[in-house]
Order: structure tokens, then C-alpha cells, then sequence
């Protein structure tokens, strides 16, 4: 004797099987453990990304007078934000200690340390790729001493410009 299979009984037993046999994969997939690995690249900043540039004091600097004020502009040429803690001045020497006049060259008899420049200056600021911070001001003086310092007399100074990373 031949039976023959009711075609809504043959529809109920495939969803059943169906229903079954797919909560087993849900339940081995939700259950199933792993390992893997990737990678992500950290940019860098480069040396030149800040560019921190002054057009230099209003006037002439002499040995004891009052120091003159000027003012830098800082500008992020980087991809991405830079933070600005502070900004120390110095003038650039050679290693006599004599003062480096804009092109590099030493000033020789005119010793870097004769100058005085202002405390490096707290900016904090985060700045974004091609914006320019706040202005930022500074002084630099001639100490006066008991030598002659003629050597110093006409010579354009080349400044120098550190910036430093938050603590």
C-alpha cells in the first residue's frame, strides 16, 4: 500500500525542517568564537607643518634702551589639527655664541647672549589645517654692558621659534 503524502502536510513538514534546521545555524553563529587582526596607519606631523613667522620689532634695538615689541602669526600647513602650547623666542647663534644674521652667517664680536627676549608666550590653542592663531607678542632688548658691543650695530638678528607640547 502506497501512501500518499498530503501536499499541505508536505508544506508543513519542509517549514518545519526549515524552521529547525535554521535556528540551529542562528544558535551556532550567535554561540561561535574567533580571532582576527587589522591595521590602521597613525599620521605624523612633520617638521614643517608649523610655520611661525614675525616681521621683527618696529624700530632699532640699543644696548639698554626699553625692548621692543613685535608680534608672530602661526599657521598650521599640516592635514590635520596641531596644538600650540607655548612659543619660546630665542636668537639663532653659531657655536662661539656669536649672534647669526638672517642669512646665517655669524656676527662675529656680537654674542647672542647680549639679547634679551621675551618669556615663552602660553598660546594653547589647537589650530586647524591653514588657520593662523592669535596674535602673539614678544619682546627683545640689547643689554647694556661695560664693553663695546659696535659689533651688534646694523646687524638684523635671525630669530628663532620653538613651540613646546602640552605637559
Amino acid at each position: 500500500m502506497i501512501r500518499h503524502i498530503d501536499k499541505r502536510l508536505a508544506a508543513v513538514a519542509l517549514t518545519a525542517v526549515l524552521v529547525l534546521a535554521s535556528s540551529g545555524v542562528a544558535f551556532a553563529y550567535f554561540s561561535s568564537a574567533g580571532t582576527g587582526s587589522g591595521s590602521a596607519t597613525v599620521g605624523t606631523v612633520g617638521g614643517t607643518d608649523l610655520v611661525i613667522t614675525s616681521s621683527g620689532p618696529a624700530g632699532n634695538i640699543y644696548p639698554g634702551a626699553a625692548p621692543l615689541g613685535f608680534t608672530m602669526e602661526a599657521q598650521n600647513m599640516g592635514p590635520g589639527a596641531e596644538h600650540v602650547n607655548d612659543i619660546s623666542v630665542s636668537v639663532a647663534s653659531d657655536g662661539s655664541g656669536n649672534a647669526l644674521d638672517v642669512a646665517g652667517n655669524p656676527i662675529t664680536g656680537c654674542l647672542a647672549s647680549w639679547f634679551i627676549v621675551g618669556a615663552p608666550i602660553p598660546v594653547d590653542a589647537t589650530l586647524n589645517p591653514g588657520a593662523y592663531s592669535a596674535v602673539i607678542d614678544s619682546t627683545i632688548g640689547l643689554t647694556e654692558l661695560d664693553i663695546d658691543q659696535d659689533a651688534c650695530q646694523g646687524a638684523i638678528v635671525k630669530l628663532i621659534f620653538a613651540t613646546s607640547n602640552p605637559v
